[in-house]
């Protein structure tokens, strides 16, 4: 069960037998939604029922536990074994029955060759569960065993026996396949691992294979002792960004992504003075309505993010402060606590974030903060949707937390000790739109889901202090000045100007390794054509410079290009021989009512020759570009803030 006082809550499911209610928890038979609980404790026996609030205010019995000392008492009947291959699974079908007087978890005993055995889990191999059944329930239950030596074996439940034959398995079997994108200038490369088994009872040589899109990408080739276990270990790189279908001998394909891609990503700028400008991630509108600029975050990738620089570290207290119209509310297929302002790795579920102002499905509004390993979190107000209005939240270590909208008071919280640390965060970026939620994952350093606030957004701040009530409310009544305590204002931004071009260098580049025989030996090519591909809006542009240098110092010659949307393929004939070359590229895009509008740079490659070799030169990764320098509102998009995780389980969310 979960749930507060906060909200109405009453709910139960116990699921259905052929699927899990959490897929890496077999062991979970139920889940519900309750305010309250009451528990009765006697000499025989406990009882807790689980009590919850209808929207209405009426009150519902969710849920009853009755435990007591009684023995389980499980009856089987109907027991059926059915061969299902040669590998040795049997499949077990049964009527059981609880025959007692408490809950009673369903436990199979089977004898193979006379050896005892124990089932608890029910169902199809991958979502196999704990059945659990109440006094007087009876339920058809079936489990799959295996037999796993060679040979022959007589598998016995109850009155019911099969008798089988296991043959020789094959040689490896495979499991726990793991692929992780590497990172920094690494981000080219994947390291991927296997657990793989020697099944039989002799030494084995033998060849392990990685695909990347069904195709043999690299092998390990290793020897195997009997039955020894092992962690096999790939690295690949890759030489162009993009989506790919990673797989290790017989497992499925995951996929993963390359960076491989530069582009605008517009840039409002900061009028604090502090240059904290924010990101407009996606393709948001930018709206000019009786004189006031707003940003429109209509699908799930318009968001607003304030990269984590170092100036917004605030470990006494601070100030968000957004004016807002939320649109709607979310949907049942959507996740909730739609964020107004969030910062750090997660928008609850423990102490995930430096703060939060995030609209819950109810339209009711949920505050935050969180120190040392406590979420300090509290609810007060509601959401205007499709009313524009002023959300702000205060936080000072001393004073404590202060809710407002439209500058009166919605919530208030007390202080926390001064020697607590509020979780700043600091490697997060703050914003106003999206954020991830639910409990980390370990294995991906993040939650499972994300986000996101359908709605309107004018005017935004972040303090480095906790304002105070006065302070605030003057700040709202005059948005267009710095107002008191503008020394602590360390985000203000400017939706009025938006910086939307922007320039990409590449290093200067020698065609092939050059290692001269002395300093002043000279190695010179011919470059003969650029293949440039782009996503181009009409809305946007792309100019690119092709320079050719002898030294990597002064420009010898160069070749201005206009790119076009698509594969463009431009020869170079025009150029003088050279030993280096680099690309200057020019970024323009397009913000406004209609939307917003970014050039895309996937990949250069250029064809040289001498009189002896060929070569290509390559910029498709983000360490390639990497290798080059970015001037304006030009780089990388983000990679999977729009993904879920279904092979990961969140032990609230599913």
């Amino acid at each position: 069960m979960q749930g507060s006082l906060q909200d109405p809550a009453e709910g139960y499911d116990e699921g259905v037998p052929e699927c899990r209610l959490l897929e890496e928890f077999p062991e979970v038979v139920a889940m519900g939604r309750n305010n309250y609980g009451i528990l009765d404790i006697s000499a025989d026996a406990l009882d807790c029922r689980f009590f919850g609030f209808r929207p209405d205010g009426s009150r519902t019995l969710v849920d009853t536990v009755h435990l007591e000392h009684g023995e389980p008492q499980l009856v089987f009947e109907n027991i059926h074994l059915r061969r299902l291959d040669n590998d040795g699974h049997v499949e077990i079908r049964a009527d059981v029955s609880n025959i007692g007087t408490v809950l009673a978890a369903v436990v199979m005993e089977l004898a193979d060759n006379g050896c005892k055995k124990k089932l608890n889990l029910f169902g199809e191999p991958r979502q196999s569960r704990i059945v659990l059944l109440a006094p007087g329930e009876q339920r058809n239950v079936s489990a799959v065993y295996q037999a796993r030596t060679p040979g022959a074996h007589r598998i016995e439940c109850g009155d019911a026996e099969e008798e089988i034959f296991v043959f020789e398995p094959k040689e490896l079997s495979f499991s726990h396949m793991r692929i992780v994108p590497l990172q920094g200038d690494k981000a080219d490369c994947i390291y991927a691992a296997i657990e793989a088994v020697n099944n039989l009872d002799r030494e084995i040589y033998t060849t392990v294979p990685l695909y990347i899109d069904q195709r043999i990408a690299a092998t390990q080739s290793s020897f195997f002792r009997a039955h020894e276990r092992r962690l096999l270990h790939f690295c690949h790189a890759f030489r162009r960004g993009g989506s790919y279908q990673i797989s290790i001998a017989d497992q499925l394909p995951e996929e993963i992504c390359i960076e491989g891609s530069i582009r605008i990503i517009p840039r409002v700028l900061d009028k604090s003075g502090n240059g904290h400008y924010a990101l407009l991630q996606g393709s948001p509108k930018i709206v000019e309505v009786n004189g006031q600029r707003e940003v429109r975050l209509e699908s799930y990738g318009d968001y607003i993010e304030i990269p984590p620089f170092p100036g917004l570290v605030a470990p006494q207290g601070f100030t968000g402060i957004v004016r807002a119209s939320v649109d709607r509310l979310a949907h049942e297929d959507e996740m909730g606590h739609n964020p107004l302002m969030m910062r750090g790795i997660s928008v609850g579920w423990g102490a995930a974030y430096m703060l939060r102002m995030v609209v819950d499905r109810s339209g009711n509004l949920k505050w935050g903060t969180c120190y040392d390993v406590t979420e300090y979190q509290w609810q007060g107000g509601a959401a205007n949707v499709g009313t524009w209005a002023d959300y702000a939240i205060s936080f000072d270590k001393r004073r404590g937390g202060t809710s407002y909208c439209d500058g009166m008071v919605a919530a208030h919280v007390p202080g926390i000790p001064a020697k607590a640390e509020i979780r700043q965060w600091e490697d997060q970026p703050i914003f106003i739109g999206y954020s991830h939620i639910g409990h980390v994952i370990p294995e991906l350093g993040k939650p499972k889901y994300f986000t996101h606030l359908p709605g309107r957004v004018a005017h935004v701040r972040f303090y480095r202090k906790g304002l105070t009530g006065e302070s605030l409310r003057a700040v709202l009544d005059a948005p267009e000045e710095k107002g008191p305590d503008h020394g602590h204002l360390a985000v203000w931004l400017d939706f009025r100007h938006i910086l939307t071009v922007g320039t990409h260098t590449t290093e200067w580049r020698h065609p092939a390794i050059y290692d001269p025989a002395f300093k002043t030996q000279k190695k010179y090519w011919r470059f003969c054509q650029l293949r440039a591909k782009t996503q181009l809006p009409p809305q946007a542009a792309l100019r690119a410079s092709v320079e050719v240098s002898d030294d990597k110092i002064s420009v010898k010659a160069h070749m201005k290009i206009v790119l076009k949307d698509g594969t463009n393929y431009i020869e170079l004939s025009q150029l003088p021989e050279a030993q280096y070359l680099r690309i200057v590229t020019d970024f323009s895009a397009s913000v406004g009512e209609r939307g917003t509008f970014v050039p895309v740079l996937y990949e250069y490659q250029i064809t040289a020759e001498n009189e002896v070799d060929s070569a290509d030169m390559l910029w498709a990764t983000r360490p390639d570009w990497e290798r080059g320098t970015f001037s304006g509102a030009v780089g990388f998009a983000p990679v999977d803030r729009l993904r879920d995780y279904p092979a990961y389980t969140d032990i609230i969310h599913g």
